[in-house]
């Protein structure tokens, strides 16, 4: 493969939410011959909601790429996310959650 197939993102959500950063990953567009998308996402100090808002931004990326590259998504810090309670604040997760790609 030569390197414009592949493209690496490294994530870290709570960075990415406290920047106010929009969820925009239409630079994929920019690499017509593409095949493969690994995305590495820190979910320390995230919510479940908002990990799962970024890897949907990815995925519409990536579906909407006229190549329909695949997507491979490793999540970490699992164990230190956070969860909301049922007042919406956000207290420490004890526990890790599986990958879902």
């Amino acid at each position: 493969m030569d390197f414009h197939d592949v493209i690496e993102y490294r994530v870290h959500v709570r960075e990415l939410n406290d920047v106010g950063s929009a969820l925009d990953f239409t630079s994929l567009g920019n690499f017509p011959i593409l095949e493969k998308v690994n995305a590495s996402i820190n979910c320390e100090d995230a919510t479940a909601d908002e990990v799962e808002r970024v890897e949907a931004a990815m995925r519409d990326a990536v579906e909407a790429h006229p190549n329909h590259p695949v997507l491979q998504v490793e999540r970490h810090g699992t164990e230190k996310m956070k969860v909301s309670n049922q007042k919406g604040q956000k207290v420490r997760a004890c526990s890790s959650f599986s990958n879902l790609m």
